[in-house]
């Protein structure tokens, strides 16, 4: 059993030597107080009884003079006058009677009927009355009438005597009146015989009820004019008190609700009661909290401080440190003694929390999850992020789950038999394994671990578990985006080749062109060579188109850009396509309704169509199959496109989108990866240069190309063109490319209209276009590169009138020879001539352009036509 406590024992040490005796002495207090209060309502109900009784005497007595006043002057003859005329203006009687000593009725006010004996009605000895004597009958109901009342008779004069018939209404009301003040109390009358003369209740008044059996009734009509004690009545206690009224003829009952009553009696001995309870606890409380402050309290402060020392809390121990006082001497060596343990324990107790919590900061902080085995692997500690990563709780990680828990179950024996070898050896390499979390996911993990050592032999396991999902994703992201941008510098590095071959083939083809124009002036029609001539001309045109193919693929072709509605253009290709398809291939198309358009080059997207439809023909090989060709419009963000074949990725906005899928042979992926390079075919009859083309015109238009095929699933292509504004006004980019050719054969006007000056690094070319010149009528200076150029035009600046001048030139190029020359005389006409087309070679003269641009090869006649619009002669004749 366990011992009690200083602070209890004190306390049922109060109880016995104060709280019992107070006890007693508030119990007989309050019994004293409730008897004194009891004593006092039987006084008080006995007052309003006698007061009720001198009311209903003084109404009698009244009543009396009244009838024996009308005694002492009643006349027979004057009877029938003085009668109505009292009753007029009194309401104390109903009816007054004239009777003879022997009860003969000799007159009544109102008229009685047929009645004339009441002699049963008066009293046995009333000719012995004297003037102060009073007779009252019982109650009965009225003659002629449904009222009770009682006889009031008066003294015989000369063998007369009045009887006065008394209205009890009023009496009745006043009775109701009185019981009506306070709840449950109420009062009411009876004759000697206990006859009810009045009461609350009317009914029992009108059935002449009779109470004389009712015990505190019948001990009020024995004469006790006191308090009756208690009584029920309709299953309510009351307190009952009687008084006579005049000599015992009427009685006057008084009933209190004994509750209501009693209550003021229980409610003083409670009042009474608290009062002396709350001095009574206040005594004991403050006695109570003296013992408390000097003894009980620093008892159990010392208490607490041992247990805050079992448990490493500092808070009770310094307050036990800083109580000045103790009411006792041995509880002060006690306290001195067990300050020093606790300074001790705490310095060395304040260095071990101090490392525990720099090991626990930093495992918290790292990004990875660190743990602590015992020898069975089950885990000791876990950092935050352990339990972030794995979504379990540190209750569930430390009630017996083990490393092995973490992984899936087809690993935990890989990862068992790793940390039994960790056992053994002192450095072990790193495991790869599949983590599994608690909600049942799953990601891909990396093991470190090393062995804890006790005594030299191994205790557990500590290490940290990596969470290497993002480094592969990120890895393999990279590795792919490091193969897209070596393929598309593959593509850009082409194209830069290809475009760098079309440029030096057009001024090779340049110098051939003209010179074949030249060789036609001078052939006649007739010649034999005439026909070898046309056909290097022909030949010459077929390396153009070629040429220009190389050029679109390296985004640098020529484009006669205009609005285009996609739909309609497809509409009218097809026609064109379906008679060289085979009959084999099914053609479906779904066009867009009101699709919106696009700038475009119309020759070039024709080409894209035929290249793309042809492709997608030749990929079903004569075998049935279906081509499908749809169009629409769509929003596309900037990573939309990143599965497009073409570098530079378009802005984010609205599309036209062009798909072409057959169900042909489809492509392994190093064919698709090789689709868009220049000569790659895997068609025996390919050139290998139509998608190639396809891809730099897409690009020519800031576009984009993306390319979806399985071997034996068939191929699509998805090409997407930038889309106008449906608000947009028509716009359309003139050509100031090649011209038409005008009529061959004209002849020049005079000679020496002018000085022209040609600067171009090829010397064939330098040549024919001094001989066009010279046919043309003007003549010429030469320069290989711009610096030449540059110091023949400040020599001869007043003589030249134009400059003919190549783009792409060694030293100077001629971009800067361009703006050297116009410094020195700004109205100089300057034609511009290069293999690129009229847009790439333009955009380099943001504010002073050319007068002319010519793309290389170009006729005679459109150099002939060029210098006929700027220097404002004749044409040749």
């Amino acid at each position: 059993m366990t011992a009690a406590s200083i602070s209890t024992l004190l306390r049922r040490y109060l109880a016995l030597r104060l709280l019992l005796p107070a006890v007693f002495l508030v119990m007989g207090l309050s019994t004293l107080l409730g008897w004194q209060r009891w004593q006092d309502i039987q006084r008080e109900q006995h007052l309003q009884t006698m007061a009720l009784s001198e009311y209903v005497a003084t109404y009698l007595s009244f009543s009396r003079e009244i009838i024996n006043l009308m005694a002492e002057s009643s006349e027979l003859a004057a009877f029938p006058a003085i009668v109505p005329e009292f009753l007029k203006h009194s309401h104390a009687f109903e009816r007054i009677l004239l009777l003879s000593d022997q009860g003969e009725v000799l007159a009544t006010i109102p008229p009685l009927g047929s009645l004339k004996d009441y002699s049963r009605l008066m009293p046995m000895d009333h000719r012995n009355k004297d003037k102060q004597d009073v007779y009252i009958s019982s109650p009965y109901q009225a003659p002629l009438s449904s009222n009770i009342t009682a006889s009031l008779f008066s003294y015989p004069v000369g063998g007369k005597l009045v009887v006065g018939e008394l209205n009890l209404f009023s009496l009745q009301n006043f009775i109701t009146g009185l019981g009506q003040t306070k709840d449950s109390t109420f009062f009411f009358i009876t004759d000697r015989y206990g006859n009810l003369v009045a009461h609350p209740d009317q009914k029992m008044v009108a059935q002449q009820t009779n109470l004389g059996n009712f015990k505190a009734v019948e001990q009020g009509l024995k004469g006790q004019a006191e308090f009756l004690g208690i009584h029920r009545i309709s299953g309510v206690h009351h307190l009952f008190s009687a008084a006579p009224v005049l000599g015992g003829d009427w009685v006057v009952f008084t009933a209190w609700n004994a509750r209501a009553k009693f209550f003021s009696v229980f409610a003083t001995m409670g009042i009474l009661t608290v009062l002396l309870l709350f001095l009574l606890s206040s005594t004991v409380w403050l006695l109570q909290h003296n013992l408390h402050e000097e003894v009980s309290r620093p008892l159990a402060i010392f208490a607490e401080a041992m247990d805050s020392l079992e448990k490493g809390e500092e808070k009770n121990i310094r307050y036990l440190a800083n109580l000045k006082k103790t009411p006792f001497q041995e509880l002060e060596i006690l306290r001195q003694g067990f300050l020093d343990m606790a300074d001790a324990i705490a310095q060395r107790e304040k260095a071990l929390r101090s490392s525990e919590s720099r090991f626990r900061n930093l495992s918290d902080a790292l990004p990875e999850s660190v743990f602590e085995t015992d020898s069975s692997y089950s885990f000791q500690y876990m950092n935050k992020k352990t339990m972030e990563q794995f979504a379990y709780t540190e209750e569930e990680l430390t009630s017996g789950m083990t490393l092995m828990d973490l992984s899936i179950e087809e690993e935990r024996n890989l990862i068992f038999d790793y940390l039994w070898q960790s056992m053994e050896k002192e450095v072990i390499s790193p495991l790869s394994f599949t983590a599994l979390k608690k909600n049942g996911q799953i990601f891909d993990a990396q093991l470190h671990i090393s062995t804890i050592l006790t005594n030299n032999s191994p205790s557990g396991i500590r290490g940290f578990i990596i969470d290497v999902t993002k480094s592969k994703e990120e890895q393999a992201q990279r590795l792919e985006m490091e193969r897209r941008l070596l393929h598309s510098q593959k593509l850009e590095s082409l194209g830069v080749l290809a475009g760098g071959i079309a440029h030096d083939f057009n001024n090779i083809l340049a110098a051939i062109q003209g010179n074949l124009e030249l060789a036609l002036l001078e052939i006649p029609d007739n010649s034999p060579a005439l026909e070898s001539v046309n056909q290097a001309s022909t030949a010459v045109r077929r390396a153009t188109d070629l040429t220009r193919q190389m050029l679109a693929y390296s985004g640098k072709g020529q484009f006669l850009v205009q609005r285009i509605q996609l739909n309609h253009f497809i509409e009218e290709s097809m026609t064109m396509l379906q008679a060289v398809m085979p009959k084999t291939i099914t053609m479906e198309t779904r066009l867009a309704p009101e699709l919106l358009e696009i700038m475009a080059d119309p020759g070039q997207l024709q080409q894209v169509i035929i290249n793309l439809i042809t492709n997608a023909s030749e990929a079903m090989e004569e075998r049935p199959g279906t081509l499908s060709i749809h169009t629409g419009v769509c929003f596309c963000e900037s990573n939309f496109f990143h599965n497009s074949r073409i570098l530079k990725k378009p802005a984010p906005g609205n599309f036209v989108f062009l798909v072409v899928k057959d169900t042909g042979c489809g492509m392994d992926k190093d064919s698709l990866d090789r689709l868009f390079e220049p000569f790659f075919t895997t068609k025996f009859t390919g050139r290998g240069l139509g998608l190639s083309a396809v891809l730099g015109i897409i690009q020519g238009h800031g576009g984009a190309i993306m390319v979806e095929s399985r071997p034996d699933k068939g191929t699509s292509f998805q090409v997407f063109f930038p889309a106008l504004p449906e608000s947009d006004s028509w716009k359309q980019k003139k050509d100031h490319g090649d011209s038409e050719a005008k009529d061959e054969g004209q002849e020049s006007e005079d000679k020496d209209k002018g000085m022209v000056l040609v600067a171009d690094d090829e010397e064939m070319l330098r040549k024919l276009y001094a001989d066009a010149l010279e046919t043309m009528g003007y003549k010429s200076l030469s320069a290989c590169e711009g610096k030449e150029a540059l110091e023949i035009f400040q020599k001869h600046s007043r003589e030249i009138i134009c400059v003919i001048l190549d783009l792409t030139m060694p030293r100077m190029d001629g971009k800067a020879c361009f703006e050297a020359i116009r410094r020195i005389k700004p109205d100089i006409s300057i034609i511009l001539c290069s293999g690129y087309n009229e847009e790439a070679a333009m955009d380099i003269f943001p504010e002073d352009s050319p007068s002319r641009f010519l793309k290389k090869p170009f006729s005679m006649a459109a150099l002939q036509f060029a210098m006929e619009e700027l220097t404002g002669t004749d044409k040749i004749s």
